[in-house]
């Protein structure tokens, strides 16, 4: 082999080496503001077509089931996937609590009325997940009643770590 073959399959093979060892990333499927499963959708009309880290494929209808592409490690299921993590809801922390929003569009389906930046306290139990939204500007959310963004939610864990775990599927 002459030298000039030789570096053209070393540099090849130095150009394939941080693919091999790249983490495929999954998408979170959503019930309205929960998250059930991990795996890959593709949108058809209004519908979600799902196929889970298993194999397993189903059909969702829009609303209440969407998606937000990937965003978890799905290299096999594992038990450090049951924590969900604040990227999930649009977010970006500095510690484990104090975070700012990073995805509007993405962190309105939990909280209505955030701009890029606004102050969120995010806690992740085993259980669930609490976030509270202080609005750096009063907001008014005319298709809620009462007119004020909710400023506070809470996600129960219980159908995304049953689906983690392979007890269940999505809702």
């Amino acid at each position: 082999m002459n030298r000039s073959a030789f570096l053209s399959i070393i540099s090849f093979i130095a150009f394939l080496a941080p693919a091999a060892g790249a983490q495929e990333l999954c998408d979170i499927l959503y019930n309205d503001k929960t998250p059930v499963g991990l795996g890959h959708a593709t949108k058809r009309g209004g519908h979600i077509e799902w196929v889970d880290v298993r194999g397993s494929s189903s059909t969702y209808d829009k609303p209440p089931y969407w998606f937000q592409a990937k965003i978890k490690n799905c290299s096999g299921v594992q038990t450090a996937a049951i924590q969900i993590g604040p990227m999930a809801f649009g977010l970006t922390c500095k510690t484990e609590t104090d975070c700012t929003v990073s995805d509007p569009k993405l962190f309105t389906h939990f909280i209505s009325g955030a701009k890029k930046d606004d102050v969120v306290t995010f806690r992740e139990k085993p259980d669930m997940i609490q976030m509270t939204f202080k609005p750096a500007e009063p907001f008014i959310d005319h298709k809620k009643k009462g007119g004020h963004a909710n400023g506070e939610v809470t996600i129960e864990k219980r159908p995304w770590i049953d689906f983690i775990q392979g007890k269940g599927s999505a809702l």
